[in-house]
């Protein structure tokens, strides 16, 4: 979106830029300080400016000002130095005891060490473990690659210098880790701070974190955030899931704590959606480093390096067209349409409500006796027939209710279909299929009232038992019936529940459980993800907001949770998923 300056907005800047200068150029700014107030209090921290009648400190992660007239006395305790206790050297990183500092500081101190790592097919982040050219990345930044260059950005003044190094060499891969140790082979002139890896197994949620990288190749770009979760499952590996804005360029960057170590590297994101990123814990990072011959790189393997692609499709080798064909006479009142194998065939059939005539109707491939039917027509529906129904048959179940939806799905483990439906006089009522193929009066389920919208019943083996469980959304909360008996009933959110656009019930982290999606239409798209826990409950909500404003549907490209999404403001088709490609 376009805008323009006005001349308030200018002087704003102005004054910004001004008092950020102010603040970052105060002579004696970074130094830490121990001050005693006169009421008895102590406060330790980063000092950023100081005159005549304040100080202004960091404290906190909050910058305090703090009255002159107040401070009994003032101790310089200097910029703390990283290494100072409790250091542990390991053949490819460090560990130390390190304290905190400002986001500010450690990125002066720290950012020298962080690198760009380009292939010809994308770029990403790295970051050196040790003193002797190694440095980590991602697998998948690197993986069967030939021709690697690492980028360092050394200080030069008061600003930073450009060396880039052509003789990069992969050490060890782990593909399941994502995880990458290289080596840079000539000789390095350009100095650069020691990181030390931190322990991520005592990161808490709520910690602040930040991490320096490449988006999109911006260079030597901070962002920052909070670990909202230390054990995220993903495809059965545990990760920090955190709210620093991550983007394609970042992977395989470092994830700092308040202390300058290095909690975690950097590997997934939401493509255009903020707030939902994933780091590989540190305590992977050691379990990879310490074993580096297990995952050691063969140069001696011909298929290492490279890759095997189709020949691009060109527009003239082949044609994509519609047909468009009638083969099925229906009546008025038809609504709710959906596909099952009925009878176990490995042909589905065609199920659909007909409100007009209270009834539900199976579409099915006629057999031999249907079809000397068909070929003698005794009514005007069957001489209306459309030519092409000649190859179909339908059963006609009859309810008494007007049905807003349905589904079908096996609910008592007999491997036959049922079907189970919400209407107006039956409520939440199951067909049960006999083993003859035809269906049992609809039985009762239970009396709850949802919602009348076409997706208000879902079915879905939720909890992974092999038979289906029903999904109802109601106007203040979502029941599941698993395998169509036991009820469970979870209250929707109260700030987004009348703005519910659709929802999406599938497996987001790989976990085996599957979850809810909720995809909340106001002035722009938000997505809340329901995810399922180990004893089957939903409880942990996990809000990712973007700035799309038009219809987000779900698509199956792969295994992976993929959304084509119509972006109005840009006026072009997106495809959002959570993803593992290069950034």
């Amino acid at each position: 979106m376009n805008s323009k300056w006005t001349p308030f907005s200018k002087i704003l800047m102005i004054g910004l830029l001004g008092l950020l200068f102010l603040f970052t150029s105060v002579a004696g700014a970074g130094e830490r300080i121990i001050v005693e107030m006169n009421n008895g209090d102590r406060l330790e921290g980063e000092l950023i400016k100081k005159d005549e009648n304040n100080l202004y400190m960091y404290f906190g992660g909050k910058i305090i000002s703090i009255s002159q007239d107040k401070v009994k006395s003032l101790k310089k305790i200097g910029i703390q130095k990283a290494s100072t206790g409790g250091t542990k050297n390991f053949e490819f990183y460090k560990t130390a005891n390190l304290p905190i500092k400002s986001i500010q500081t450690h990125v002066r101190e720290l950012g020298q060490a962080v690198v760009l790592v380009k292939t010809p097919s994308g770029l990403g982040t790295g970051w050196f473990c040790n003193q002797k050219g190694y440095l980590v990345t991602n697998n998948h930044v690197v993986a069967k690659e030939k021709s690697i260059t690492v980028t360092i950005f050394p200080r030069k003044g008061q600003g930073f210098g450009k060396k880039v190094y052509k003789k990069v060499r992969i050490i060890a891969l782990n593909a399941d880790l994502d995880l990458a140790l290289l080596k840079i082979e000539e000789t390095i002139h350009e100095n650069y701070p020691q990181l030390f890896l931190g322990d991520s197994t005592k990161l808490k949620a709520g910690e602040k974190v930040f991490l320096i990288g490449n988006p999109l190749g911006l260079e030597r770009s901070t962002s920052q955030g909070i670990i909202s979760k230390v054990s995220r499952n993903y495809g059965g590996r545990l990760y920090l899931q955190t709210t620093a804005p991550i983007s394609p360029g970042n992977s395989g960057g470092p994830l700092f704590n308040e202390r300058g170590e290095v909690v975690g590297v950097i590997n997934m994101g939401f493509k255009y959606l903020d707030g939902l990123g994933f780091a590989i814990p540190s305590k992977y990072i050691k379990e990879f480093l310490n074993n580096i011959e297990a995952f050691a790189y063969d140069n001696d393997n011909p298929n290492n390096g490279f890759q095997y692609m189709e020949a691009p499709i060109t527009s003239t080798d082949r044609k994509i067209r519609f047909t468009d064909t009638e083969f099925i006479k229906s009546s008025f009142g038809i609504s709710h349409l959906t596909l099952a194998d009925l009878n176990g065939d490995g042909t589905k059939e065609i199920v659909f409500a007909n409100n007009d005539k209270a009834e539900i109707e199976i579409i099915r491939l006629a057999n031999e006796g249907d079809q000397k039917k068909l070929n003698t027509p005794t009514d005007l529906e069957d001489i209306n027939r459309l030519k092409e129904s000649d190859r179909f048959a339908s059963d006609i179940i009859t309810v008494s209710s007007k049905i807003f939806s349905l589904g079908v799905g096996d609910f008592t483990g007999d491997n036959r279909p049922d079907i189970v439906f919400y209407g107006d006089v039956d409520g939440l009522a199951l067909l049960e299929q006999k083993a003859d193929g035809t269906f049992k009066t609809a039985k009762k389920i239970d009396d709850i009232k949802i919602s009348e919208r076409r997706d208000a019943l879902k079915v879905v083996d939720i909890n992974g038992d092999g038979l289906k469980d029903i999904f109802t959304m109601g106007k203040k909360s979502f029941t599941i019936f698993l395998s169509g008996k036991e009820k469970k009933e979870y209250p929707l959110n109260t700030s987004y529940v009348n703005k519910i656009n659709h929802y999406d019930i599938m497996d987001i982290n790989k976990d085996g459980r599957k979850d809810i999606v909720f995809f909340v239409l106001d002035k722009h798209y938000a997505v809340y993800v329901r995810l399922q826990n180990e004893a089957g409950g939903f409880v942990e909500e996990i809000p990712v907001r973007s700035n799309i404003s038009g219809p987000v549907v779900r698509y199956f490209g792969d295994s992976r949770p993929k959304f084509l999404t119509l972006d109005n403001g840009l006026n072009r088709v997106r495809e959002i998923v959570l993803t593992q490609e290069k950034q």
